[in-house]
């Protein structure tokens, strides 16, 4: 059997969002072909930010990432689903600052 890791990259853990219906599409035709899917939905995942370069170098000892690691080591196939808006990342609203 193959180990698919199917990752949501949108920000936004909406289902109604259109990078959630792929993945649901995607995750649904894997299963229905006999595939194992693990899923990380990033919007709906709370986990801490890298602020430095100790951070990037020191072991992880969140539990989301332990198991997004884990979730990489084992895939056979991945899978990155995120949006674009027009081509490229999302701007920044005047607001959002």
């Amino acid at each position: 059997m193959k180990h698919i890791l199917l990752i949501n990259g949108n920000p936004d853990p909406s289902p109604e969002r259109l990078t959630s219906a792929l993945a649901k599409a995607y995750r649904e035709g894997a299963e229905n072909d006999g595939c194992i899917v693990r899923q990380i939905n990033v919007g709906g995942t709370e986990f801490p930010w890298l602020h430095n370069a100790h951070d990037f170098t020191t072991e992880a000892k969140d539990k989301a990432i332990i198991e997004a690691q884990g979730a990489f080591l084992t895939a056979d196939h991945v899978v990155f689903i995120y949006p674009l808006w027009l081509g490229s990342a999302r701007a920044r609203r005047l607001r959002d600052r």
